[in-house]
């Protein structure tokens, strides 16, 4: 109702807050999904390994792929409905929070996933066989296209968001000993 800040008037979708354990283990499977980017990217990108599941490699790079995908794609929602902290105060009001992510990281979130998407089209699309067949498959062969999938690593930094909320929420809360234990972690 009125009386609570954190519900909007689109019913009860409640804002969720940054340091909540839901959210922090949300961030904590991105980051998985980012360490494993760094791991399979490169090696898909140096011995060519498709994402067409005709073998177990492939089936689990596609599985990967899709779910990070997917992921990424809800983070977005994700992050449009996450309280921020600014100047060590949680700000739960929803239209400071849109600026904040539109300013933000938004353009960043929206560009990897569109790569992604390219990459997904590119590689199961009908047309990229046919073009691939006709030998002008210049979008999935030019190092260019190569170059667009390695930034998906750039993901990379949006994790320093991760130790940033903490210590917001330790400021916060008065637990400065926390700022300690993310200072020891970076």
């Amino acid at each position: 109702g009125p009386s609570n800040p954190s519900r909007t008037a689109y019913g009860s979708l409640k804002v969720i807050q940054p340091h909540a354990p839901f959210r922090l283990s949300w961030d904590l499977v991105g980051l998985s999904l980012v360490v494993m980017d760094a791991f399979l990217l490169p090696l898909s990108l140096s011995w060519d390994l498709s994402l067409i599941p005709d073998n177990e490699g492939g089936a689990l790079l596609l599985f990967a792929f899709l779910t990070s995908l997917t992921y990424w794609c809800a983070d977005v929602v994700m992050n449009f409905n996450t309280g921020i902290y600014q100047s060590g105060q949680l700000v739960i009001d929803r239209a400071a929070i849109m600026c904040h992510y539109v300013k933000g990281f938004l353009l960043f979130d929206l560009v990897l996933i569109c790569i992604d998407i390219a990459t997904f089209y590119a590689t199961f699309s009908e047309s990229a066989e046919q073009a691939e067949d006709s030998g002008s498959a210049v979008f999935r062969s030019i190092r260019t296209f190569r170059v667009l999938r390695a930034m998906r690593l750039l993901r990379l930094v949006k994790m320093s968001r991760l130790s940033a909320v903490i210590e917001e929420a330790s400021v916060a809360a008065g637990r400065q000993w926390l700022l300690l234990v993310v200072a020891i972690l970076k």
